[in-house]
């Protein structure tokens, strides 16, 4: 070990260091190792898999065929009021120019990636050198969650551009001396970009528009901050969205019944204030020893990780780890922030204070990580920064102020270490448990109803059924009974039937001939890692309900291992 070490002292002088570091292929290696994973990845996973890569595809064709935001592969077509429409807006001119291929839509998210990681390496650049720069942009272009992003038709790739390009941008218009008009205009974009493409974004313009308002103290900065809000107002508004407000205002809503209803003691304020407080007390704990270290460093997130250490006798390992971490994002946030005083830190603190109070059940929300990958872009920054705090602390404790191991070394360690996750990870998704192989294949019966069935012919689907839609260009809809999101809801409601209409014994069949239904699409539950099942209600119900009316239910199609059926209704 010590001849290793040596040996790496001797290699990586300050002046090798920087030579490498400086080379002008070693960005363009980076660049490369994300382009091949993400292209890679793209064979991973099935586009429509999250539904929600769907839903921003089947909203591009809802805007290119003139009807706005909305759900326009559902018979009554109703306004879907979950997306912003700054994605579906970006992808219409690849959907009009590429209609029958969805790889021009999944590189766009590839090119935004490589164009945030070199956004990323500037910003590094400038803060702590190019010697550290590098490796913080090997890092976040390796990080699973954005090739997960860069190689998927994801709102993600597009917002974290938003956010890198935003950040410069912010930085550089505080410190102008001479505003022209096209500065204010590019600024005004700039801070509403991030809400227009994620709802989540929110904060994030707020950061923007604060940040600017608190640097440069002027009217440039009030005039600025108010084209921006007209632009927002105007895009979110106008194109047949609900608009954000009218989002959260429906989120906290739901949030405060649901803490409500769970109250012991409702009928005193301290019960219900005292419910809502032990609710995000939980949530920060798991987001603190979950999601918020294990999208940075992937190494404690499994529970085969925790369970070999539990036999060891150290089940306290993991945890400390975890917050150990969390220790070192702290601290090297609040070291960037009082060093430099920069748009990131402020994008980072509003974003994060969001998602701590965001009302939500963390624990069983399948996609958590998906809200924190905005932290990506900065949060290897801090970990390195922390680490080289307490380095220097160390070393000016000792008597002699002398260091141990050199700070590069043990930077450089740390680095590897997390490189060396990264593409574990990256390997295991891709190569060793693809996404692709863990959940039902959307193209197994809609290709057999996309050959066999009118276009006109109405379809229910017992599944989510935006992920078929891709595959499928027939009018849908959701059967009443299937997993309650916000597509099923929204249907049901446009049409004025409330879930007790919907759960009523004659609902059914009310709705097939209501809305001329002409087949049954039965397909497996589509829960990650489980085997081929249906779920509770279409075994347990619908099959048994289909079976009892045979004469009017005709088995027309079903896969090899018959748990993707077509049902032909004949009234």
């Amino acid at each position: 070990m010590m001849k290793l070490y040596r040996v790496l002292r001797e290699r990586l002088s300050d002046g090798d260091w920087r030579v490498i570091l400086e080379s002008p292929y070693a960005l363009g290696l980076v660049l490369l190792v994300v382009t091949v994973l993400s292209l890679s990845m793209m064979a991973a996973i099935q586009v429509g898999t999250w539904q929600d890569d769907a839903t921003f595809i089947l909203m591009a064709r809802a805007l290119l065929e003139g009807k706005g935001m909305r759900l326009s592969y559902l018979v009554t077509e109703p306004v879907y009021p979950v997306v912003p429409v700054g994605y579906p807006i970006l992808l219409a001119p690849l959907v009009f120019l590429f209609p029958g291929s969805l790889l021009p839509l999944r590189l766009l998210s590839t090119i935004f990636t490589l164009v945030t990681i070199v956004l990323v390496y500037r910003h590094a650049r400038s803060r702590i050198g190019v010697r550290m720069a590098l490796i913080i942009a090997g890092l976040v272009g390796t990080n699973m969650w954005v090739i997960y992003s860069g190689a998927q038709v994801m709102s993600e790739a597009a917002s974290l551009l938003a956010i890198m390009g935003g950040v410069l941008l912010v930085d550089r218009f505080v410190t102008l001396q001479e505003v022209r008009w096209y500065d204010m205009a590019l600024m005004a974009i700039v801070i509403g970009l991030p809400v227009t493409l994620r709802y989540l974004g929110a904060p994030i313009t707020a950061a923007f528009a604060l940040f600017i308002l608190w640097r440069r103290r002027d009217r440039i900065a009030v005039y600025t901050v108010g084209i921006a809000l007209v632009v927002f107002l105007f895009v979110n508004f106008g194109i047949g969205g609900e608009g954000v407000f009218h989002y959260y205002y429906r989120q906290l809503s739901g949030f405060l019944s649901r803490s409500q209803n769970t109250t012991i003691s409702t009928s005193t304020t301290s019960g219900f204030a005292g419910n809502i407080l032990a609710k995000k007390y939980h949530d920060i704990a798991f987001l603190l020893t979950y999601s918020i270290p294990g999208v940075l460093i992937p190494f404690f997130e499994g529970p085969q990780v925790a369970a070999l250490f539990e036999r060891l006798g150290l089940g306290f390992i993991p945890i400390l780890a975890l917050l150990a971490i969390d220790g070192l994002l702290i601290v090297g946030f609040i070291v960037q922030f009082r060093k430099w005083k920069q748009a990131a830190e402020w994008v980072v603190a509003f974003y994060a204070i969001a998602l701590f109070l965001l009302p939500t059940n963390w624990e069983t929300l399948a996609s958590n990580y998906r809200y924190w990958i905005p932290l990506i872009l900065f949060g290897y920054g801090y970990l390195l920064s922390g680490v080289q705090f307490f380095q220097q602390r160390l070393q000016k404790a000792r008597h002699d102020g002398r260091a141990l191991i050199r700070p590069g070394v043990v930077v450089l360690i740390f680095s590897l270490f997390m490189l060396a996750l990264n593409l574990g990870r990256n390997v295991q998704a891709i190569w060793m448990n693809p996404w692709r192989s863990r959940v039902p294949d959307l193209d197994i019966g809609t290709d057999w109803l996309e050959a066999h069935t009118d276009a006109d012919d109405v379809v229910m689907v017992v599944d989510r059924v935006r992920g078929y839609a891709l595959y499928l260009d027939r009018p849908m809809l959701p059967h009443p009974r299937a997993i309650i999101d916000w597509e099923t809801r929204i249907f049901y409601e446009e049409v004025g039937l409330s879930e007790e209409d919907i759960i009523a014994p004659n609902a059914f069949f009310d709705i097939i001939e209501r809305f001329g239904v002409d087949y049954i699409f039965i397909t497996p539950s589509r829960v990650p890692d489980r085997p081929l099942t249906w779920s509770t209600f279409v075994e347990d119900e619908l099959l048994p309900t289909l079976e009892l009316h045979s004469e009017q239910f005709d088995l027309v199609w079903e896969s090899q291992d018959s748990f993707t059926r077509v049902y032909a209704y004949q009234p």
